[in-house]
């Protein structure tokens, strides 16, 4: 069950539990897919890491099925991938790129032209210019059309972390004790944790047209009730977002429980 907490700084709807609240964000990708090839064109979707990131892309792939046979035409989406970690390569087990071709790419007919990744394991005196192209080639595609974003304890939106310029676009950030214990818990099987990685800020997020921001379980409550108690706060990522033209806020029950 779905409801709407009124007259919130951004629109926040509350779910029984995050796979209900997974589950209308892997229905709207899915949407956007059909409508975007209805308009002769192809649908644009952001990815991150984490556990609700693998059960949404998992859920896709079973969606897609095979296009011929009537699943979604996946063929032309565009998928682009929100961070990875300094000092690892996309194929290198343990890299965001690694994982997600474990759990999407490998399972979905998306072609390999049409995944726009970060590589971090450019050397350091190149990342500048990496990350300008990395940019430009996001610049170059449609607006991303549904970005779903997850929010850590300390309020960071994927790895955009508190007191982070909230107009950065893609860059370096050093990854705070509670971000590296919270992606060691999702991502047990990815080793030793970079304390740095390479990651969309929110002025690159703020130009997607729609944002879903996925907060679950009671250790997130505090940092949203701080979020949506704030107004362009930088150590309140959340707060800065408010104003887009489509973010919304899914919660679960944990999540919602200092809001009353």
């Amino acid at each position: 069950m779905k409801r709407e907490i009124e007259f919130m700084p951004v629109k926040t709807f509350v779910f029984d539990d995050p796979t209900e609240a997974m589950l209308s964000v892997v229905r709207e990708m899915g949407n956007w897919i059909r409508t975007k090839r209805y308009q002769r064109g192809d649908a644009v979707l952001g990815f991150h890491s984490g556990a609700p990131m693998d059960f949404l892309a998992k859920e896709l792939v079973r969606l897609s099925g095979v296009e011929e046979k009537g699943g979604l035409a996946v063929s032309g989406v565009k998928a682009v991938e929100m961070a990875e970690f300094v000092g690892r390569s996309p194929a290198e087990p343990g890299s965001m790129h690694h994982w997600l071709t474990q759990v999407l790419y490998d399972h979905w007919a998306a072609k390999p032209e049409n995944q726009v990744y970060l590589d971090g394991s450019v050397p350091e005196d190149q990342l500048a210019a990496h990350m300008q192209a990395f940019e430009a080639r996001l610049a170059a595609l449609d607006p991303i059309d549904v970005l779903p974003i997850p929010m850590g304890s300390s309020g960071r939106l994927g790895f955009h972390l508190p007191g982070v310029d909230p107009n950065a676009r893609t860059a370096v950030v050093d990854l705070d004790p509670v971000t590296l214990a919270e992606l060691a818990e999702a991502h047990p099987n990815f080793g030793p944790m970079p304390n740095r990685a390479l990651c969309l800020g929110l002025g690159t997020i703020r130009a997607a047209k729609r944002v879903r921001i996925l907060a679950f379980g009671a250790s997130r409550a505090a940092a949203v009730y701080r979020a949506l108690s704030s107004n362009q706060d930088p150590m309140a990522p959340l707060s800065c977002l408010i104003g887009h033209k489509d973010c919304q806020l899914l919660l679960d029950t944990a999540a919602a429980a200092e809001l009353g």
